[in-house]
């Protein structure tokens, strides 16, 4: 059973701007050679772009070179680059925004986020606690910054962000996972489950809570219900190998080999490198 690092990130919401049609005096005929005229000049105009704009990064960093000093341009090519894996790229956008906006919360944030990412825990949490100095009533900030703490093993300072967390957004599903990971570690089993039953009744399709439902309920020696959280998580993600891993689990320690050994494979052919799937299936001389 490993940590499972919670991956959220705050978006801007952009909208493009209306544009307003200004009535023409001309005579019927040449409004329509207008408006012909127009439409087949926007076509081109996106025709050309439609190579550039084929992905996000590409519609980003076209919009920046326009924008520079545009703090919500930053954020958004940040987060592109986040979702394409590019994290030190992601962090450098996000920088920028800091430097544009030093007194937006949610700037440092996102820099706090991709520190996180990268592993720089020490320095997410200085960005964490700067975005809570300029807006304590920050439920994200909050839920992060207790992510961070959880990683350097600070657990009951992590406790005590996830629950502010909660208490200003009663509806946050990832805050009331992390809390569950978190009394799950401190080996409060009845509480975890309480969580992650909360984070599932507001978030139905939450793999992750299912999983590491099952795997509070393997701990406490339930296996009939560990079997039916893992199969949840792995309807609602087939590609989840650390659920059939786990799901094997359940099934040797039943003594059903044969069903163990068709999880642990399905596991590998998902996670080739998997060594504890590896390491199950060597012990039961497969």
């Amino acid at each position: 059973m490993g940590r499972t690092k919670i991956k959220g990130i705050e978006k801007i919401e952009v909208c493009a701007d209306k544009v307003s049609i200004i009535p023409s005096r001309l005579k019927h005929f040449y409004l329509i050679v207008f408006i012909f005229f127009i439409i087949i000049s926007l076509s081109l105009a996106a025709y050309k772009r439609n190579a550039l704009w084929r992905n996000d990064i590409g519609l980003w960093e076209d919009v920046v070179k326009k924008n520079l000093i545009k703090a919500r341009v930053r954020t958004n090519l940040g987060n592109a680059y986040y979702y394409q894996g590019q994290m030190d790229k992601a962090a450098q956008e996000y920088l920028h925004t800091v430097r544009l906006e030093p007194n937006l919360a949610l700037a440092h944030h996102n820099v706090g986020f991709a520190y996180y990412n990268q592993g720089r825990l020490d320095e997410a949490i200085q960005e964490y606690l700067t975005a809570l100095q300029l807006k304590s009533d920050y439920p994200e900030a909050h839920n992060s910054l207790g992510a961070a703490y959880y990683s350097q093993g600070r657990l009951d300072e992590a406790l005590q962000e996830y629950l502010t967390a909660i208490q200003l957004k009663p509806d946050y599903a990832k805050a009331y996972y992390n809390l569950g990971l978190a009394y799950s570690n401190q080996g409060r089993l009845d509480e975890a489950i309480q969580e992650y039953q909360t984070a599932i009744k507001l978030k139905p399709d939450y793999a992750k809570a299912y999983y590491n439902l099952g795997v509070a309920y393997y701990n406490q020696g339930n296996l009939n219900k560990a079997i039916e959280e893992y199969q949840t998580a792995i309807r609602l993600k087939p590609d989840y190998p650390e659920a059939y891993n786990n799901l094997g689990n359940v099934y040797a320690g039943q003594g059903q080999l044969d069903m163990a050994i068709k999880e642990y494979e399905m596991a590998l052919k998902l996670k080739p490198d998997f060594p504890a799937a590896q390491q199950a299936i060597q012990s039961l001389g497969k």
